[in-house]
This record gives C-alpha cells, sequence and structure tokens, in this order.
C-alpha cells in the first residue's frame, strides 16, 4: 500500500537534478530514482525466492510490445537531427519496461491502493497550483498566456497538469467512492485554475460519451448521475464567473476558434505528416515541433512500421473493454475507461505520452484497469443496478 503512495507523491515532485547531458541537460525525476528503487528491490525479492513476475495478462503480452518500442527508439536516435534529445525520449520508454512490472507488483494485492495513491498526487498538484495561483488571486488585466504561466507545478505547465485534472474529475464522478464529491470539486477547480480550453472540451465530449454508453443507468440512476454533472458544472461556472483565471478563460475562449492556437496546431500537423513522409522509419522522440497530436507523434517519432505498435498500446484499454462488453465493467472500471478517454481525446490537441512522468502515470492507469476486469472477476459484479442509488 505504501509503496503506491510513495511512487505517486515522488509523481508529483517533478525534477530532482539537472544532469548536463553534451550541450543540454537531463532532467533525472524523483519519480524514476523511487521506481528505479523500487524495481531492483522486486528484482532482489523475486530471484531471492525464485518466483515469477506476477501480471495482469495485458501487461504481460504488451511489456514486449513496449520493449519493440524501446528498442526502435534507439535506432531511430541515431537517424534524429538531435541523438542526444532523441535518446532522452528513449529513457523514457525504459523506464516505461520498469513501471509496469513495479505497477503490477504493488497494485497486484490490492488494486483499489490506486484510488488513495492517486488522491494523494491530486492533492498535491492541487496544493501547487493554490499557491502559485494565490500570488495573482486579485490582479485583474492579465493576459491568458501571463495567467498561464503561473498555472504551473513541480511536474509541468497548466496544459500538462490538466491532464491529470481532468482524469481524476471524471475518474471520482463516475466511480463515486468514499469522499468522491471532495475530490471531484478539488479536481474540477483545478481544472480551471490550469485555464485549459482543451481540457473543458474533453470533459464535455467524456460526459456525453459516458450517457451514451452506460447502459446500466436508467430512471433514478441516471438522474443522479445527471444532477452530479449539473453539481460539478455549477462548481466550474463558478469558478469561471467569480475568479480571475476563470474571467480571463472565458474572455479568451470567446475568440478560440479565431486564435493563433488553432492555426498553430494546424501547422505543427501539417509538419508532422511532411516529416513522416519525409523520413518513414521516423525522426526520433524528440520535443521539437510535437505535433501536439498522439496519433501523428507516433508516426512522426517512431515511423510507419513502429508507430502503429504505439497507437495500439495507447487505444489498448478502449479495445479491451469493447472485447469483454461493457455491460460487464463496473462503475469502478468505467470511471477508468472514461477518465483514460479523456487522456486519449486531450492528447489528440495538446501533448501527453511523451515524458516519463505522463508514461510512468499512464502504465498505473492501464495496470489497474486491466486488474479490474482481468484479474478481479468478482469485482464485475460487486455492484449491481442499485450503484447510485
Amino acid at each position: 500500500m505504501l509503496n503506491v503512495i510513495i511512487i505517486f507523491l515522488a509523481l508529483s515532485l517533478g525534477t530532482a537534478i539537472a544532469i548536463p547531458w553534451g550541450s543540454v541537460s537531463y532532467n533525472l525525476q524523483y519519480v524514476q530514482i523511487v521506481i528505479l528503487i523500487y524495481f531492483v528491490l522486486i528484482c532482489l525479492k523475486k530471484a531471492s525466492r525464485n518466483q515469477p513476475f506476477t501480471m495482469a495478462n495485458a501487461d504481460r503480452r504488451h511489456w514486449f510490445l513496449w520493449l519493440i518500442c524501446f528498442i526502435y527508439s534507439l535506432f531511430t536516435a541515431g537517424l534524429a537531427s538531435q541523438p542526444i534529445t532523441a535518446l532522452s525520449g528513449s529513457i523514457s520508454l525504459f523506464f516505461v519496461l520498469i513501471a509496469v512490472v513495479t505497477a503490477n507488483h504493488v497494485l497486484h494485492d490490492d488494486p483499489d491502493i490506486f484510488i488513495t495513491a492517486n488522491r494523494l498526487f491530486i492533492l498535491s498538484l492541487f496544493l501547487q497550483l493554490a499557491v502559485n495561483m494565490f500570488q495573482i488571486s486579485q490582479t485583474h488585466g492579465l493576459s491568458l498566456y501571463v495567467l498561464k504561466s503561473y498555472s504551473n507545478t513541480a511536474i509541468g505547465n497548466s496544459n500538462t497538469i490538466s491532464f491529470y485534472f481532468t482524469f481524476a474529475m471524471l475518474f471520482e464522478l463516475i466511480a463515486r467512492e468514499k469522499k468522491w464529491i471532495l475530490f471531484t470539486l478539488m479536481s474540477a477547480v483545478g481544472v480551471v485554475y490550469t485555464i485549459s480550453r482543451g481540457a473543458i472540451v474533453t470533459i464535455i465530449i467524456c460526459v456525453i460519451v459516458l450517457l451514451l454508453i452506460n447502459p446500466r443507468l436508467k430512471g433514478n440512476q441516471k438522474k443522479k448521475l445527471v444532477l452530479s454533472v449539473l453539481f460539478v458544472f455549477t462548481v466550474i461556472v463558478a469558478f469561471l464567473l467569480f475568479t480571475v483565471p476563470g474571467q480571463v478563460f472565458l474572455k479568451n475562449t470567446e475568440n478560440l476558434l479565431h486564435s493563433s492556437a488553432v492555426s498553430s496546431r494546424l501547422y505543427l500537423w501539417r509538419d508532422s505528416i511532411q516529416q513522416t513522409l519525409d523520413n518513414p522509419l521516423g525522426n526520433g522522440i524528440i520535443w521539437r515541433n510535437d505535433p501536439h497530436n498522439t496519433i501523428l507523434r507516433a508516426f512522426k517519432d517512431l515511423g510507419i512500421f513502429i508507430g502503429p505498435i504505439f497507437i495500439f498500446l495507447v487505444i489498448y484499454p478502449f479495445l479491451l473493454a469493447l472485447k469483454k462488453g461493457l455491460k460487464k465493467l463496473n462503475q469502478k472500471a468505467l470511471a477508468v475507461l472514461i477518465g483514460y478517454l479523456s487522456v486519449f481525446v486531450h492528447s489528440m490537441i495538446d501533448v501527453f505520452y511523451i515524458s516519463t512522468t505522463h508514461l510512468i502515470y499512464i502504465v498505473f492507469i492501464m495496470t489497474y484497469f486491466y486488474y479490474i476486469i482481468e484479474h478481479r472477476p468478482e469485482r464485475l459484479v460487486e455492484k449491481t443496478a442499485n450503484e447510485y442509488e
């Protein structure tokens, strides 16, 4: 239990030390240090007891696909215009291999510890964000990008942390575990304070999908879910109308379709497609000119042969849910699925699935999801049609 919490708290702390790396530097994250230590301890424990590694069925198969992506990323790093920078991307994939093994080990006995660990992770981000935003809470006349410069934490800027808050908000809202209201509201306020237009659009899309695909919500159940959504929506609207960040957000959203953000995305997408056509074997995993689209970046970075493998790994939770049948997912599994959908949808217009922090977080989400629907079949029926009653 404590292992997962320590990993998630380390995840929220960002960079431990900047290591000189040629003409640049490599930011070693606290979570990399912690998860590497746990991985070594797990390996030593397994070796001393002559025990095999225990993994969810999906993770056992996919570990080798991640390994292929990692090995191939080393090859593309040699082809990249910035090989040293591309190697840092390969390191991120290396830590995915470690994270998959570690996540399966620490979540195996009690997968639901993920909920507690994620809540503490979100609390840490929220407190960091609140401290930064308090500095300008009464300042008016700020531009969107000046405000966004304050909306950051140790693990990234406003756009990055909006992914975590959005996942947490949707998961808490749907799973409705004990104290869900507190963490739903905390995450909702976090979303507003990140001033992420992509996050707001993503939440709307995911709520619509939830109402369309959940086959069990009828009558009073659906009414309670709708009321919960409206309650959270009211809180978000209140923050938009009566706080400085919210007012700046609304002011800039009015001109969203005419903003430079849209045209810049289109330029990056076209440039990414052209880079893929120019070098179909891949350009290496680099941040420069990131297309802000996970699918386009997979092809650009890993090429037309390995890029689809990365995409398959990213979308597999959806494929597995469809294979198992949506009707067989309990509310908790559905909450993870919709929360993860928010991450994927948002990554179509923003940067994710690239840094070590992003990928380790995703690995834990996936492993938790796989354990719920593969290793704990009794959990699929633990909640009945009275989940919302």
